[in-house]
């Protein structure tokens, strides 16, 4: 729990009030966006340079899955502040995941080499590609202020 202290001094009067900024831990669901696509057949011909003789080639068509799926972050109330330092000290969200079958405690990748500040808006949305067509998938949101983690969320896909 981090405890943070303002004081304000009104007249000769003073007075403190501790104010409580521990995050709730992160509430996030994830869904799944199919866009798939096709791509149709083509043809293409070439000519031998030397003897003329014309080569053409078919190439069958084909649909393109292309699924994304989205981490939807319930935000909550969070007040960016000031530390001690002077520098400002927002929520951020980091997004892990491993294989649901893994054995262990550890075999968790990072999703992204980077922390996703918490958005404005009612949800923090991040795209999350490149998983196999079929299996499962453990996901786990940290809430991370200034690199000090806070809470874990799990779900699986």
């Amino acid at each position: 729990m981090f405890v943070f202290v303002v004081s304000c001094a009104l007249s000769l009067v003073g007075f403190c009030v501790a104010v409580d900024t521990k995050p709730t831990p992160p509430s996030f669901t994830l869904k799944e966006i199919a866009q798939p696509y096709d791509v149709s057949p083509t043809t293409t011909t070439t000519v031998d340079p030397f003897t003329g003789e014309e080569t053409t080639i078919t190439y069958s068509g084909y649909t393109v899955e292309n699924k994304t799926i989205y981490i939807v972050i319930k935000n909550q109330l969070f007040t960016p502040y000031k530390n001690a330092n002077g520098e400002m000290v927002y929520l951020y969200y980091e997004c892990l995941y491993r294989g649901h079958y893994y054995e262990g405690e550890g075999g968790w990748s990072i999703l992204y080499l980077e922390f996703y500040e918490q958005s404005d808006l009612e949800y923090t949305f991040i795209s999350f590609r490149g998983l196999p067509s079929s299996g499962k998938v453990d996901v786990k949101v940290k809430g991370v202020n200034r690199n000090t983690y806070f809470y874990a969320s799990f779900a699986d896909v």
